[in-house]
């Protein structure tokens, strides 16, 4: 399961995004959106979370995307997960 989650991770450096730390969570920041990556095992499923500044990242007020399953196909999955990711920069 590790292997996926590198997976997505170079999915977010792709897309420009940039690694960073708050609160010793690894979190992928743009200009626009701050996003950290969860997996919820009983779910089986990883789920993006989304906060808009670095203040609502530190406060750990982020507000949860889509479930994305680790059953789906991996192509499968990070398309769902880049459709995601597009649409949470294009948000204002």
């Amino acid at each position: 399961m590790e292997w996926i989650k590198r997976e997505i991770e170079r999915l977010f450096e792709d897309l420009g995004f940039e690694r960073i730390f708050i609160k010793e969570d690894t979190v992928f920041k743009s200009e626009k959106v701050y996003c950290k990556l969860t997996f919820i095992k009983t779910f089986k499923s990883y789920v993006i979370e989304y906060a808009n500044s670095y203040e609502e990242a530190k406060n750990n007020l982020y507000e949860d995307g889509d479930l994305h399953a680790i059953t789906l196909d991996l192509n499968d999955l990070l398309l769902a997960l880049r459709k995601e990711i597009v649409a949470s920069m294009q948000n204002d």
